[in-house]
C-alpha cells in the first residue's frame, strides 16, 4: 500500500518529529509575516507559497537539515549571507544543529514578494466606471464608511461584507471581510491609502501590493466614479472586471437610495 499523499503544510509538519515540528513552524511564521497574501500550499511534496500566482518560496525538511528553496534570484540578491552554508542552485541548507537564520529568511522572502509583485505590476490595469444621480457628500460618504460600506460591498447576492473598517488618510489602513452567505468560504480584502484628496481622490495599494485609484468628478449627469486597478494573476482578467463592476453597480444602486438621508 502506498503511503497517503500529504496534502496540507500542517500534515507535513506533524510527518515529523517534535523538535523539527518546531523548526518547520519557525520558518512557516516567519513567511506568513512577511507575505501575509501568499497561497500556502504542497508543491514537488514540499510547503510552498505562490504570490500573483507565481512561486514565491519552499521549504523541507531533511535527515540533518532544513532546506530552503527561494528560486535562483532570491539567493543570489544574498549570496554573500548566505555564503556559509552548503548551497545548491535556488536553495540552501540550514543544519539542524545550528539556529535558523530566521531574520535572513524574512529578508530573502521580503525580497521574493517584491519581485513577484513587481511582475504583477507589469500587467496592463482595468478600468471600470460608474455614475451615481447623487451629490458628491453623499456619493463621498457612503464609499468611505464602515457602516456603509458593508451594505454594498458584494458582487452578488450570495456574498456580504461581514466587517469593516476604514483609517481614510494617506498611510491609514483599511480591510474588508467579505464571506459566502452559506458560510463556505470567505476572505479578507485590505491595503494600505497612498493618496486621499476628499470628495475628489483616494488611491491606494493592496496587502498584495497592486495598485488601486479612485476618482469622483461632478458631471451634469451626477458623480462619475472611474475606478482603476491592477489585476491579479490567478483570474481571467474578464472576470475581475464583471466582478469589480458589479460591486461598483452596488455602490451607486446603495448610494442613490441614500441621497435623501444624508
Amino acid at each position: 500500500m502506498k503511503p497517503e499523499k500529504i496534502k496540507t503544510v500542517d500534515a507535513y509538519v506533524k510527518s515529523f518529529p517534535k523538535e523539527k515540528q518546531t523548526l518547520l513552524q519557525n520558518i512557516r511564521k516567519a513567511i506568513q509575516e512577511v507575505a501575509p497574501q501568499a497561497e500556502e500550499g504542497i508543491s514537488y511534496g514540499m510547503p510552498s507559497y505562490k504570490l500573483g500566482g507565481k512561486p514565491l518560496v519552499y521549504f523541507a525538511a531533511f535527515d540533518k537539515h532544513i532546506g530552503f528553496y527561494a528560486t535562483p534570484t532570491g539567493h543570489s540578491a544574498f549570496k554573500k549571507e548566505l555564503s556559509i552554508y552548503k548551497q545548491g542552485k535556488g536553495s540552501v541548507q540550514f543544519p539542524l544543529k545550528e539556529p535558523i537564520p530566521i531574520a535572513l529568511v524574512k529578508k530573502i522572502v521580503k525580497f521574493r514578494v517584491q519581485e513577484n509583485t513587481q511582475a504583477m505590476k507589469a500587467t496592463d490595469k482595468i478600468t471600470i466606471s460608474t455614475t451615481v444621480n447623487s451629490d458628491i457628500k453623499t456619493v463621498w460618504k457612503t464609499w468611505t464608511k464602515p457602516e456603509h460600506i458593508k451594505k454594498w460591498n458584494q458582487a452578488n447576492d450570495d456574498w456580504h461584507t461581514t466587517k469593516a473598517e476604514n483609517d481614510l488618510r494617506a498611510g491609514g489602513k483599511f480591510s474588508s471581510r467579505m464571506e459566502a452567505k452559506d458560510g463556505s468560504m470567505g476572505f479578507n480584502f485590505g491595503g494600505t491609502y497612498d493618496e486621499v484628496v476628499p470628495n475628489e481622490h483616494i488611491s491606494y495599494t493592496l496587502d498584495d501590493g497592486r495598485m488601486v485609484t479612485i476618482d469622483f468628478r461632478e458631471t451634469e449627469n451626477g458623480i462619475a466614479v472611474t475606478e482603476t486597478f491592477e489585476p491579479e494573476s490567478q483570474n481571467p482578467t474578464d472576470l475581475q472586471r464583471q466582478g469589480w463592476q458589479a460591486i461598483l453597480d452596488n455602490f451607486k444602486e446603495y448610494a442613490e437610495s441614500m441621497q435623501e438621508v444624508f
